[in-house]
């Protein structure tokens, strides 16, 4: 990886929690091969610390462009978009996003990807691929139709509606909004919170979520029953 692409993330520890900080803001953290190699690199980090809690944030206006569509797909590897979201799925630590302004496309699924989402208030959604490259977009619902399910995800992704935060927040996608300029202060907050509880309780809950979001674990085991999922806002 070149110097170049590892000053595209930036990881910090303090109070027992790693902050992960994408910062290709001048291509709006659009997700490409370099800023993915860099992210993968600082998760491997992040779990050699030992550490049980994660922030993940953005520098800029957006939180995440989604997929760098100037990028070519290289026939038998993964995608940039892959790469990044196996990483941040592989790291045994509960993630909490820390969003400002958009998510697009990947984007969505990266934040959604993460089981605790602290937005802005001036946040939004939006999925536009089958109008940009005239198909459904695939990884997206992969990634997303664990954590929001099946119903919810195909909606965005068909209507291409944009989802404000409070929309989100209502739906339970967001688990808490802040004003812009409280944003960072809320997001450590809940993440000191939770780094000071029972860290068995924490690594059970991080495990759970790992298997809910690879499809593995049971809906039975997280006390959750079929009509507890989000209603689709379509």
């Amino acid at each position: 990886m070149s110097d170049a692409a590892a000053g595209l993330v930036q990881l910090e520890f303090a109070d027992g929690i790693a902050m992960v900080t994408l910062d290709r803001h001048e291509r709006r953290n659009a997700i490409g091969t370099e800023l993915a190699a860099a992210f993968k690199v600082a998760a491997s980090q992040i779990a050699d610390a030992g550490v049980v809690v994660a922030i993940l944030r953005a520098n800029g206006t957006m939180f995440s462009a989604g997929a760098d569509l100037g990028e070519r797909l290289v026939p038998g590897q993964p995608g940039s978009t892959d790469v990044m979201l196996e990483a941040l799925a592989g790291t045994p630590v509960l993630w909490i996003a820390q969003v400002q302004g958009g998510c697009v496309g990947a984007g969505v699924s990266l934040a959604l990807s993460c089981p605790i989402v602290i937005a802005s208030t001036d946040a939004w959604l939006w999925v536009p691929e089958l109008s940009k490259l005239g198909r459904l977009p695939l990884g997206v619902l992969r990634r997303t139709i664990p954590t929001i399910g099946a119903r919810a995800a195909l909606g965005l992704a068909a209507t291409e509606r944009r989802v404000s935060a409070t929309e989100a927040f209502g739906f339970g996608w967001f688990a808490q909004l802040a004003a812009p300029q409280d944003l960072a202060g809320t997001t450590a907050h809940i993440a000191r919170r939770l780094a000071g509880g029972d860290t068995t309780a924490t690594r059970a809950v991080i495990d759970h979520w790992r298997g809910l979001s690879a499809g593995t674990a049971s809906l039975a085991g997280a006390n959750v029953s079929t009509s507890d999922a989000a209603p689709a806002p379509w």
